[in-house]
């Protein structure tokens, strides 16, 4: 398709060339993908965020955080999408002084309440074993999905202290989500290191009950699929 967008002289289309750029940085064609853009007759912040984003979901992560110095030396001035996917580059690399700089910039244009943002922000300081950061901004957030909940859970599962693990369990059925089983895992993790049987064992009861009604349910309906 880019040999013949090419061959029909459509090179120099700016909705065609975001596709292209978007393409390759999916498919992992780094390369390819920075060959497009350095053939944009105008780089924007929508293709500057792609190019960064698709470095960072491919584990180019330094590259990703030279992409945006770049970019604001080009003046283009960064949107929530591309502060979240710096800010995943940066838990990666656990790059903390890049990442509470990055902090300030976001706290200053007004994006630390966008959810991506803030779930990104949140990411980063549990995997720095900031947890204090981390609840703060988890609890400056009106509402709270099961992905950002199990992202606070790993972190005081991996960091401390064990029993904040505990504390936020009951907490997730509060804002009406169902835990799975990453949230199982922190749960067990930290009842096994605060040797708390009690509870380990309620939560192995939720385990097996929840497996029984899957297994019932495929039983019910043959034609179903879990995928």
């Amino acid at each position: 398709m880019h040999t013949k967008i090419t061959y029909k002289g459509f090179e120099n289309d700016e909705v065609l060339d975001s596709m292209l750029l978007y393409m390759y940085g999916k498919c992992a064609a780094i390369a390819k993908a920075r060959e497009v853009f350095g053939k944009l007759q105008s780089s924007d912040i929508v293709s500057w965020t792609i190019l960064i984003s698709g470095d960072g979901l491919h584990g180019y992560n330094d590259k990703a955080l030279e992409m945006f110095d770049e970019m604001i030396v080009d003046n283009v001035p960064p949107n929530s999408v591309t502060y979240a996917s710096v800010l995943k580059s940066c838990s990666t690399l656990k790059t903390l002084p890049k990442g509470r700089k990055l902090h300030m910039e976001i706290a200053e244009e007004g994006y630390d309440s966008d959810f991506s943002v803030a779930s990104a922000l949140v990411d980063m300081y549990a995997k720095l074993g900031l947890m204090s950061e981390a609840q703060d901004i988890f609890d400056s957030l009106p509402n709270r999905d099961l992905v950002l909940w199990n992202t606070l859970l790993s972190g005081y599962a991996e960091f401390g202290p064990d029993n904040k693990v505990l504390h936020c369990f009951p907490q997730i059925h509060l804002d009406g989500l169902f835990p799975d089983v990453i949230t199982l895992a922190c749960i067990v993790r930290a009842c096994g290191n605060l040797k708390s049987i009690i509870i380990g064992q309620k939560i192995h009861i939720q385990i097996l009950l929840a497996s029984l009604l899957l297994v019932c349910w495929l039983t019910c309906m043959p034609n179903a699929s879990i995928f």
